[in-house]
């Protein structure tokens, strides 16, 4: 089954790449423009890779390999293919990198015997690891900044379930965001916030199944944006109107986008 954040949509400006998404499949990492043209793999077969990120100017990506002490943050360029392993993540298991909106720092989740914890380093001098959540037998995954690097929502465990929090990028004034809607709703996933910071999408049970919200940061009020099939680990287009997602709804998962403005819903690639 596909893994949470196995795909984002390139908000970079470097050529092209606003038009291109990154997903998972098979363990590989792709690319692929918008249209369902271009589809190109981008991870050798044989290796293990999940959660993709782009930098904010979309010349390399993060992602997390697997190895044989856990798994790795591994920074790739386009241009020449070149990998740097970022520093702290060649043991334990590091999930769900995010680079920060000035490309100085990322930020992942690194599972312990206490729990899961997220995790700052300065990858423009490969050092300096800050730990930024704390808390025992917890589980804090999934940051993303929001595009003024100020704030990072992350997914948490520590109130019970799975819901989405937010705090200082420093790791301050943690707080939550989008609390359970007790009797309708589930366990939250996956936050991606809006190019121009006023919401952020996410999937959550529903009805037990997972379905694609978005939610008001300044009003504090979701609003459910599917219904069919299961739908997943959602990202925003750089444009600020359409969601590129996974759904099950033709049968197995495959990467489809909504138009927020229309509601009209199409399949990438098959």
């Amino acid at each position: 089954r596909l893994s949470h954040q196995i795909l984002r949509w390139c908000t970079g400006q470097a050529g092209s790449a606003a038009s291109r998404i990154l997903f998972v499949s098979g363990g590989r990492i792709y690319q692929v423009d918008a249209d369902g043209h271009g589809l190109r793999a981008l991870t050798p077969a044989g290796q293990t890779a999940l959660s993709p990120t782009w930098s904010p100017d979309g010349s390399q990506f993060g992602y997390v390999q697997l190895t044989d002490r856990g798994w790795s943050v591994i920074l790739q360029r386009f241009a020449t293919g070149t990998r740097t392993t970022v520093p702290t993540t060649t043991d334990e298991t590091n999930i769900t990198p995010t680079f920060a909106p000035d490309g100085r720092h990322v930020i992942f989740a690194k599972s312990g015997e206490r729990g899961t914890n997220l995790v700052r380093v300065n990858i423009a001098e490969l050092c300096c690891a800050e730990r930024l959540t704390v808390g025992p037998f917890a589980d804090n995954l999934s940051p993303v900044y929001s595009p003024d690097g100020r704030r990072v929502a992350f997914v948490s465990t520590r109130a019970g379930g799975q819901q989405i929090y937010v705090m200082g990028a420093d790791g301050t004034n943690q707080e939550l965001l989008v609390p359970f809607d007790y009797g309708r709703t589930g366990n939250s996933n996956a936050p991606d916030w809006s190019p121009d910071g006023a919401m952020i999408t996410f999937h959550r049970e529903t009805s037990r199944t997972p379905q694609i919200w978005v939610h008001d940061v300044a009003r504090r009020s979701s609003r459910q944006l599917s219904s069919t099939g299961r739908n997943e680990d959602p990202s925003w287009a750089p444009d600020g109107r359409h969601i590129v997602f996974v759904s099950d709804r033709t049968g197995r998962g495959q990467l489809h986008v909504i138009d927020l403005d229309t509601g009209r819903v199409r399949q990438i690639v098959t």
